[in-house]
């Protein structure tokens, strides 16, 4: 059975290790409870090391969970409130 293309699969600590490396539990946790997917992480990631490639295929400015993923890949503890 394969996953739909519109409901990708949970993100997994082992899709964040292969995609951002060794970063602290605490991050990991942070990303976990963010609820993004691997496609939102592999965004996230993107944006964070500036990957004009995929970037630039994106072309959007990122938001929900995949902007979570980059705050806390950034360091940023403070998350905007979800409204």
């Amino acid at each position: 059975m394969t996953a739909s293309a519109s409901s990708p699969r949970p993100l997994t600590y082992d899709d964040i290790i292969a995609t951002v490396g060794r970063i602290d539990a605490a991050s990991v946790v942070a990303i976990l409870d963010a609820g993004a997917n691997p496609e939102e992480l592999a965004e996230a990631f993107a944006w964070y090391s500036l990957s004009d490639d995929v970037v630039s295929e994106v072309r959007r400015s990122l938001s929900g969970r995949a902007e979570r993923v980059y705050r806390i890949l950034i360091g940023d503890d403070e998350f905007p409130d979800e409204r």
